[in-house]
């Protein structure tokens, strides 16, 4: 029975078919433990906990899609994920008192970079370890942590941090993030998805550069199955808002994806 595990943040999944959908449906079991805002540190957790419960083996393919290295995730007193992306933008973009005094007194760029690289090398140690045929790819543009002009950290820092980052990039067997990928394909504003209730273009991939990112990176897992179920799920998509999309991709899908049969995670 061949099983496949893809973990990941938001380009992992999504309201409609990622990547990892696409390939999902070439396999007998498929569990998608992608989340929305989620850090690489949620990302090990979920790891973690999918390797304890179902024991990943040489028969397995396991994919990991590393995301921003900024991202903060944390488990909170009501038992629930949260996860808000990118620390500093979302203490920008919100202005919490309480985020504000953990950013100010607590976080840094060098604790983020760290965290990245615990997460990053111990999902690899272990797969490597238990000889899991699986591959690593990142999602978001990371470049910027490997700034070598000495303005993000202080001096004493500098080399420790960008020596990390780059170890984070050389676990990678795709060394091009699917933000990089979007960028070089220079896709045009009007090939995204506008969703009507606010007027507003998604930036995420949308099913069809997945399905075209997948052909070129994951070749090996794609097949004319994961072509007809992205021309199923085409024809099916609403744009009146994400989460009328989003609902109707999972009443109509969640069969697929074994992870909504586990409430453990």
């Amino acid at each position: 029975m061949s099983r496949l595990f893809t973990f990941g943040c938001s380009y992992t999944r999504y309201s409609y078919a990622t990547w990892a959908d696409l390939i999902g449906v070439n396999y007998d079991e498929f569990y998608n433990f992608g989340r929305g805002g989620s850090s690489n540190t949620y990302i090990m957790n979920k790891f973690i906990e999918a390797d304890t419960m179902f024991n990943f083996t040489p028969e397995d393919t396991v994919i990991v899609m590393l995301t921003g290295i900024g991202r903060f995730s944390y488990y909170n007193r009501t038992k629930t994920w949260v996860t808000n992306g990118d620390l500093f933008e979302y203490h920008h973009n919100t202005q919490d008192p309480i985020i504000k005094e953990f950013v100010t007194n607590m976080y840094s760029e060098d604790w983020a970079i760290y965290s990245a690289w615990v997460a990053a090398n111990t999902m690899k140690t272990i797969l490597t370890s238990k000889n899991v045929k699986h591959k690593f790819l990142m999602a978001i543009d990371n470049r910027n942590y490997k700034r070598t002009d000495g303005c993000k950290w202080r001096e004493t820092d500098l080399i420790t941090q960008v020596n990390k980052t780059n170890e984070i990039y050389n676990l990678l067997d795709v060394k091009e993030t699917l933000d990089e990928w979007m960028i070089r394909k220079k896709f045009k504003h009007k090939e995204y998805t506008l969703w009507l209730n606010n007027n507003q273009v998604d930036k995420h991939p949308t099913p069809k550069m997945h399905s075209l990112f997948a052909k070129e990176y994951l070749r090996e897992f794609y097949t004319d199955k994961s072509d007809k179920f992205l021309e199923e799920t085409e024809s099916n998509f609403v744009n009146s808002s994400q989460r009328d999309q989003g609902h109707r991709y999972d009443v109509t899908y969640c069969h697929l994806n074994k992870v909504n049969n586990y409430p453990f995670f």
